[in-house]
């Protein structure tokens, strides 16, 4: 673990500063002026996604929209099935919002979102853009985690919480999985939810992931606009790594008491494998890696498979 970045570990804020955190992202949502519209199927039937259209859900939290497709399982033929549980699906860095229909037709209910109005049903939203690039990495720095991520978060966790009051989803059960940033984001979700609801985390190839080992290389290049900022205003470095650790999921690691299961890719130069093992030499409880030895960063059939099996086991 040592390298030049490893004093900054003793920057980073202590698990019950993390603990302290995800309760006031709890009780933001408690208290969060939230509302969900579904606005028609997702895709056309022209599309022939004949077992589960999905249904495009306008959220809207605190005077701000942003969107998901809702794949729920639903009766055919006459039938009176059971519930079922509860995946979401979370973006990458991108915001692109996916329909997965391959999960959703093994009979869970998913829930795909791309949080903060980044995506729109009319394409992307430009304008909430800043030197180029979404803002929510460098926000979390310059806000000390008061914004940004957090903000993210929440958005999630109010959509969370709508999903388990609808038909056919078993409540208070929820497994979280997704690439990049969605893998990264998955497993602060599964520590936000941890104890009330986690069941499993699948994180294909996650961003988010010991940021002094990834040393601002590939993707966490995005943060270095925030941290110079922090530091040109502060003079104080060790406040910038202090707010970047509350989005690293090494320091969610105390909370996964739930299995995990990770994905490192050989060829990877956009979040390094090696930040992955890190993030696995720390989990505590039931966990898997997948070393793929020739894959680069992104989107991998392997991965779904292997979450798909991880889900039929623990979600």
């Amino acid at each position: 673990m040592e390298n030049n970045y490893s004093k900054y570990y003793a920057s980073y804020p202590t698990p019950a500063e993390v603990d302290a955190w995800i309760e006031e992202i709890h009780a933001d949502a408690e208290k969060a002026d939230f509302k969900a519209e579904p606005q028609g199927a997702f895709l056309p039937a022209s599309f022939g996604q004949f077992h589960n259209p999905g249904c495009l859900i306008k959220f809207e939290r605190d005077g701000h929209v942003y969107y998901g497709v809702w794949q729920g399982k639903y009766a055919t033929n006459g039938a009176h099935p059971s519930s079922a549980p509860l995946l979401v699906q979370l973006p990458g860095y991108g915001a692109e919002l996916s329909c997965h229909y391959d999960v959703a037709s093994r009979g869970y209910n998913l829930l795909q979102l791309s949080p903060l109005g980044y995506w729109t049903p009319e394409g992307f939203n430009e304008s909430l853009k800043k030197d180029g690039n979404w803002p929510v990495f460098p926000d979390t720095i310059r806000t000390d985690a008061k914004g940004g991520y957090r903000e993210w978060l929440l958005d999630v966790v109010c959509a969370v919480k709508w999903a388990w009051k609808q038909a056919l989803v078993i409540p208070d059960r929820v497994s979280f999985y997704g690439t990049s940033q969605g893998g990264g984001t998955s497993l602060l979700m599964g520590s936000i939810f941890a104890g009330r609801g986690t069941a499993c985390v699948c994180a294909d190839e996650p961003f988010l992931t010991d940021y002094p080992m990834a040393a601002f290389r590939g993707a966490y290049s995005v943060a270095q606009s925030g941290y110079l900022d922090v530091i040109n205003a502060s003079g104080d470095e060790n406040k910038a790594w202090h707010a970047l650790g509350f989005a690293d999921s090494i320091c969610h690691a105390h909370r996964m008491q739930y299995p995990v299961l990770l994905t490192a890719g050989g060829k990877d130069d956009i979040c390094p494998p090696e930040t992955v093992e890190s993030l696995y030499e720390r989990l505590p409880h039931t966990r898997s890696i997948t070393y793929l030895h020739q894959h680069p960063h992104g989107y991998n059939v392997d991965f779904i498979k292997l979450a798909c099996a991880w889900f039929e086991l623990y979600a």
